[in-house]
């Protein structure tokens, strides 16, 4: 297993009722000389217009710096993505007020992993997650972000949107040590992890994971599935390591009723 580096990464379409033109997901990694870059975001095409393209402008924006991030920042690629759009507008007046009206919605996760510092700065918005294992003997879950206790995952998440100003841009830090997993998806990959996590007696003082409240049903069958310890989660996310294998999983999941047919994308790295 390499070190320090991008391991995998991997976007499909929900190969359910979608064609391959129409996935949302925009998934991006930057190589760098001191600082990796990592942005994933998944437009939220449901709730308005554009959101792949919003989704993608936004994975293109992420700042060199953790401190680039600010409403300011926002503004100004709010502003370009606007005026992109506007000019290339069809003469359809329900495209074009849907548009107005409505804007474009997408999630966004940011990381800047410091190889010198050895330090990892994070911010994100909606339910793409960002999982940090760490090897301690076996592995163990360091970050599960976002981690809101008081909302369910399974609830419409909070969105970017850039008719909507935004004042937040909470950005978090993390020591970081050799060996560490740092895990990236967006929603339906996201939750198949988290459901995992939350039947594992050895996470049962995480609250957040504890108190999760899930169909009773799934969370029997997650109980009978063979992935039992965060050691064995890893194996399985470590496995994938190419886009054939990647692909096979998410249909047998699918298949199987334990992964919610959606855009996939996933981003492995191990510092």
């Amino acid at each position: 297993m390499q070190s320090n580096g991008l391991y995998f990464k991997g976007s499909l379409y929900n190969f359910i009722d979608k064609v391959e033109d129409e996935n949302e997901d925009s998934i991006a990694f930057v190589e760098g000389d001191l600082v990796d870059t990592i942005a994933l975001s998944d437009g939220a095409g449901g709730a308005g217009i554009f959101c792949k393209d919003w989704a993608e402008k936004l994975v293109r924006s992420q700042p060199n710096s953790c401190c680039g991030i600010s409403k300011d920042w926002f503004l100004d690629i709010s502003k370009s993505f606007y005026q992109k759009i506007v000019a290339s507008l069809p003469n359809d007046i329900f495209v074009r007020e849907r548009f107005l009206n409505k804007g474009s919605y997408a999630t966004l996760l940011y990381l800047w992993v410091d190889k010198e510092a050895k330090k990892l700065f994070y911010f994100g918005v909606g339910d793409t997650y960002l999982f940090l294992f760490r090897k301690e003997g076996s592995y163990d879950l360091k970050i599960l972000y976002p981690e809101n206790k008081n909302i369910s995952i399974y609830s419409n998440p909070d969105l970017l949107n850039w008719s909507i100003e935004r004042d937040n841009f909470e950005i978090r830090d993390f020591d970081l040590q050799d060996g560490d997993v740092i895990i990236c998806a967006t929603d339906s990959i996201s939750r198949w992890i988290i459901e995992q996590l939350s039947v594992m007696t050895e996470l049962s003082d995480n609250n957040f994971l504890r108190n999760l409240a899930f169909d009773n049903e799934i969370a029997e069958r997650f109980k009978l599935a063979s992935i039992d310890t965060q050691n064995k989660l890893l194996e399985v996310l470590l496995n994938m390591d190419s886009q054939d294998i990647f692909e096979s999983f998410l249909k047998e999941e699918v298949e199987s009723g334990l992964l919610e047919p959606d855009d996939f994308s996933l981003l492995t790295y191990i510092f």
